[in-house]
């Protein structure tokens, strides 16, 4: 497969906020009126019928049309604090202290082109370290950006394609992210069946991000790390949901390397390599 460069927009992490929303049915007013017979009397009017509740915010979803985008934020930056993000000079920050393993959640915003501010918790966007301009938003789409990397050795963002088109119901979407910043080139091979290992990804460079659409089931990811075809370190994955998109970054820090996974309400799983 062919290698996948990371699509650099912080940017986008401004565009958090929450999940899709439901709204329950209004009642319908009932009348009910007899008919006047020949010699009869007319009947009564029927009563009023009640109206319906609203319905609650949902957990999940996304709402975007032909003239919005949703989009959500996740920090992955390893040691580096909350962060206050702003967009094109606000003075309100869109998103206020997101941190390390968060996210922000789906946001429905106006698709239009954008710039950026990132600030130090508490910050203004006149105190932003990393400003990103001109990052376009496509109508329709539904994206979650990442922050990944290490304060001293540098940071990034990418932008994961959260689209269920073309989905099966049976078979979950996994944007696979390479995000492990002291970590080199590396193969992913698919080892679930140990009498059959397959290549998944092949010379995934640090920051590429690839989406795999695969059965829903429980898999054993194999990491290859010095290109010896060997696996270096193996994480297992559960079985999740069909139908959906699931982030699945790898991430390092002082505690080695691991897996991050995001679900679809926002959820943040960490998947430790296997003994």
């Amino acid at each position: 497969m062919n290698n996948m460069t990371a699509v650099a927009a912080l940017a986008l992490l401004f565009a958090c906020g929450d999940d899709g929303k439901e709204t329950g049915e209004t009642g319908m007013t009932e009348t009910t009126t007899t008919t006047t017979g020949t010699t009869g009397t007319t009947g009564t009017t029927g009563t009023t019928g009640t109206t319906g509740t609203t319905g609650t915010t949902g957990t999940t979803g996304t709402t975007a049309t032909e003239d919005t985008a949703d989009l959500r934020a996740i920090h992955l930056g390893v040691n580096v604090p909350g962060v206050d993000i702003f967009a094109n000079d606000g003075m309100d920050a869109l998103v206020t202290n997101l941190e390390f393993t968060n996210a922000a959640g789906y946001l429905t915003v106006p698709a239009a082109t954008y710039d950026i501010d990132i600030a130090v918790s508490p910050g203004t966007a006149a105190d932003s370290v990393l400003p990103v301009d001109g990052v376009a938003l496509g109508a329709g789409s539904v994206s979650t950006a990442v922050a990944y990397g290490e304060l001293s050795a540098g940071l990034a963002v990418a932008l994961l394609d959260d689209s269920t088109d073309g989905l099966d119901a049976a078979n979950m979407r996994v944007n696979v992210m390479h995000g492990a910043y002291n970590v080199g080139q590396v193969d992913i091979w698919n080892i679930t069946d140990m009498s059959a290992p397959a290549p998944l990804l092949v010379d995934v460079d640090y920051g590429a991000v690839a989406n795999v659409d695969l059965p829903s089931a429980s898999y054993v990811l194999g990491f290859d790390v010095d290109n010896d075809e060997r696996v270096d370190l193996s994480f297992t994955i559960p079985e999740l949901p069909g139908g959906a998109v699931y982030e699945v970054i790898a991430t390092s820090d002082d505690t080695g390397v691991y897996l991050s996974a995001f679900l679809p309400d926002n959820t943040f799983v960490r998947i430790d390599a296997d003994t």
